[in-house]
């Protein structure tokens, strides 16, 4: 007897301006969990986030597999599905694969990410490889560390690697009412190093960015 879960999430879209208005509704998300044998398995229209949304972060098309407790792998094939932000007009094959282990007191990731005719005028294809270390530096205090390198299929503008340092203190919980945490984190992102990043607005527009960004979060209720 396998459990199978399915979630679904529809979005609607208001864009206001002098003369009228244009509303636009779409699915955002359905999907089904559930497990086959050792596997967890995800399929549908789902939520990917690869090293934190710093290379990719919004919805995705296909299957998805996850393997294993202390060092946990995931792989999924499927079509990226980039948002209206993105700074790639259209993606078809993709596939991706992460491990995630713990090595002592570090925590330890890796990514590559494998992305087919993201242009469909040029036929560009992306490879992005990704590793992360985070370790603790005091009480509540953790520091993240992330590279980040691109090997696009033909010259494009800007760099071909990157790195974002992070030091994350507490942090929220769903689960814990009034808890709080805050980040402070340093991008420098070469412009074949994502393709449709967790920030959208000028990140998505840029031939890669820098910069640094403060972050506070707040539980204010239960699940809230």
């Amino acid at each position: 007897n396998q459990d199978w879960t399915y979630t679904g999430m529809i979005e609607n879209t208001q864009n206001f301006d002098n003369e009228a208005e244009d509303s636009t509704t779409k699915f955002q998300r359905a999907y089904l969990n559930g497990k086959l044998g050792g596997l967890a398995v995800q399929a549908g229209r789902y939520n990917l986030n690869l090293m934190d949304g710093n290379i990719y972060d919004t919805r995705f098309d296909g299957v998805q597999v996850k393997y294993g407790k202390d060092v946990k792998l995931t792989a999924g094939f499927g079509k990226a599905t980039p948002s209206t932000a993105a700074r790639i007009s259209s993606a078809d094959e993709a596939i991706y694969v992460q491990a995630d282990a713990k090595l002592g007191v570090i925590n330890a990731s890796a990514v590559y990410f494998d992305v087919k005719d993201i242009d469909e005028e040029k036929g560009l294809n992306d490879e992005i490889w990704a590793v992360r270390a985070g370790l603790p530096v005091a009480k509540d205090l953790k520091l993240d560390a992330v590279y980040l390198k691109a090997d696009p299929s033909e010259d494009i503008e800007g760099e071909d690697d990157g790195y974002v340092v992070a030091l994350n203190y507490k942090g929220a919980k769903a689960s814990k009412p009034g808890s709080w945490g805050l980040v402070a984190k340093y991008y420098d992102q070469g412009n074949a190093t994502y393709l449709d990043h967790t920030m959208n607005g000028y990140a998505d527009d840029m031939q890669g960015f820098k910069g640094w960004g403060l972050f506070a979060n707040y539980a204010l209720a239960k699940n809230i």
